[in-house]
Formats: C-alpha cells, structure tokens, sequence
C-alpha cells in the first residue's frame, strides 16, 4: 500500500527523505525498499532515511490502542499553560531518533525555556529600537568592556550550532548553545543598564546577537521574537489577545484625557497679582492628575488587554505581555 501511494503521489524518480516512527525500519520499510527498487529495476529508491522515537506517557508508548493519548489541540488548549512553541522545544531537547518521556515537568522546562529566549529577545529588540533615536558621543560610541565577552559568545554559537546541525541533527545541543548566547546577551544588556550607558554605547555586537538568535530559533520553528509568537491555542479558544486598534483606541482615549487636563488648565483663570501660591498650587493639581491618569492606564486599563506596563527608574517603563500571566516579553518605552 505505501510503496503503491508513493509512486502514485511522486511518480518513479524515488524519494529525497522518508521517515517514519524507528518500529517501522524493519520490516515495514525494508518491504518498501524491497518492492519498490524491484518494481524501478534500480536501487538508491529513498537517499535518506529518518526513523524518529516514539512519545511516551507514564512509561507507555502513547498510542490510540491504549487511550492513553493527548491531542495537540487539548496540549495547547486556551484552558492550559501551554502553547504550540512549548511543544516545539520539549521535543528540540531530545534527539530525533529518541524516546520521549512527556510529562507536565518537562513540559514546563520547555516552556521556561521559551520564556526566557522570548525575554531576552524581545529586551534586545526595545534596545535596538531605541539606538537610532540616542545621540553618539563625539568620535563615535563608546564601547563597553562586556562588547569583548559577548562577541566571543557569539562566535562559539556560531560554531555549536552548526556543529550541532551537522551532528546527525542534535538538537539538544543546538539548544543548549542558543540559550547560553541568550544568557550573554541578557548580562551584556544589564550591563549597559545598569551603567545607565544606553545611550552611547555600541549595539552592533547586540544586533548581531539578536539576529542570528532569531535566524536560528526561526530555521528549527520557533516563533520566539516578541508578539509574533504562534498562539495556536487560539483555535478554538475565543481568548485571543487584544488586537493593535485596541491598542491603539486605548493611546488615543488616554491622549484625549490628557490634553482635555492640558486644555482646562489653559482656560483656567489667571491668578491675582500678589497671589503667589495659586499657579504652583494649580500646577501641582494638575501634575497629581495627570499621574493619576498614568496610574490608571498601568494598573486598570492595560491588564483588560493582557498587557503589564512596569515603571522603572529613569522615567522608563517596560510592558510585557500577561497572556493570563504566563508569558512576560519585555519592550522598553
């Protein structure tokens, strides 16, 4: 039956990977191959072979037979923590050719795991948005002494990974490279952060960082920069995160509010002369509500929307994504 739908569906010129689940090498596919060449009159029918583990549940092969099954729309259901890219790196962190053991520990490492690519990229992402508004010094940026360190990190995980890839396609290890990048782009971040040094610093070795993360993360299906992260949960879920108009209709009501404070205050009468403490005394009302509205927007507003606003110091703030308080992906503002 195989070997009649492979040729019906792509003809006699063979086939360039066959995989399957490793119970089927022997016989299944050694009939193929035995049927098949005989019927082309050649052999060299299939030029690779993949033969993948099988997914287990509570020590068992999870199989209809036994009932002891999860179908992906129930894995990444709205009801549950879990997402489709969750999945993606609890399977990257086995070796294809491996027996998988699911559980929900191990689905929760992978989503952590997710979370915190998703973390770091998304930080460097709010950096790099900001580098083109920020004036360098005179004679050019001044380089930090962490640019080495992370440059280095760099250049081993271009070479881990393509290791990784030419090694039978490991995974695991491909894994372990791009998180350990990741976490030198979080220290270099931090680094310039703390050293309030944003502003003059050069972010070329970031980009650099952040983009080949995401080439790399984008080649093995993750979906890791910032929102545009695959919820397939929302199939059927009608828990969708708000939309940009929402967004954006939340920006414009809050600008409204703020020019109508603006506006009244304009109008407002003049204070009598002598009367020293009536304009500073109008200016702080107004100051009191504008922060007022501030507060709002951060603590009632934004959450409607699923998304958390965090006042830092300096006058930043940072918003993430709550996704029913799982996801956090971090933008500066």
């Amino acid at each position: 039956e195989c070997s009649a739908l492979t040729h019906s569906l792509f003809g006699d010129g063979g086939l360039q990977v066959h995989a399957g689940g490793i119970d089927l090498a022997f016989p299944h596919h050694c009939n193929e191959i035995a049927q098949c060449e005989a019927f082309q009159g050649h052999e060299g029918w299939v030029s690779l072979w993949i033969h993948t583990g099988h997914l287990h549940i509570a020590g068992r092969k999870m199989s209809k037979s036994l009932k002891n099954f999860i179908t992906v729309r129930d894995l990444i259901s709205s009801d549950g923590p879990w997402d489709a890219d969750d999945f993606r790196v609890f399977c990257l962190q086995y070796h294809y050719r491996s027996a998988l053991n699911f559980s929900e520990e191990r689905m929760n490492e992978a989503r952590n795991i997710r979370l915190g690519l998703t973390r770091v990229l998304d930080r460097a992402s709010a950096y790099l948005s900001q580098e083109a508004d920020s004036q360098p010094r005179r004679g050019g940026r001044w380089r930090p002494d962490g640019e080495g360190t992370l440059l280095e990190a760099l250049g081993r995980a271009k070479q881990d990974s393509l290791a990784a890839i030419v090694d039978d396609f490991d995974t695991p290890r491909l894994l372990r490279s791009l998180s350990t990048l990741a976490s030198a782009v979080d220290r270099y971040i931090l680094d310039i952060e703390a050293k309030d040094l944003v502003s003059v610093v050069s972010l070329e070795p970031l980009r650099d960082a952040w983009q080949f993360l995401n080439y790399m993360l984008d080649a093995v299906g993750l979906a890791t920069r910032g929102s545009q992260s695959r919820r397939t949960r929302s199939l059927d879920s009608g828990k969708a995160a708000a939309d940009d108009g929402d967004v954006v209709a939340l920006l414009a009501n809050f600008r409204s509010r703020i020019r109508g404070i603006a506006l009244t205050q304009l109008k407002a009468k003049k204070p009598k002369d002598g009367d020293s403490k009536a304009e500073p005394e109008s200016t702080k009302d107004m100051a009191k509500a504008l922060m007022s509205l501030c507060d709002e927007v951060r603590d009632q507003e934004l959450p409607k929307l699923g998304y958390a606003l965090e006042d830092r110091a300096g006058g930043r703030s940072h918003w993430s994504r709550t996704e029913d308080n799982h996801d956090r992906h971090d933008h500066g503002a």
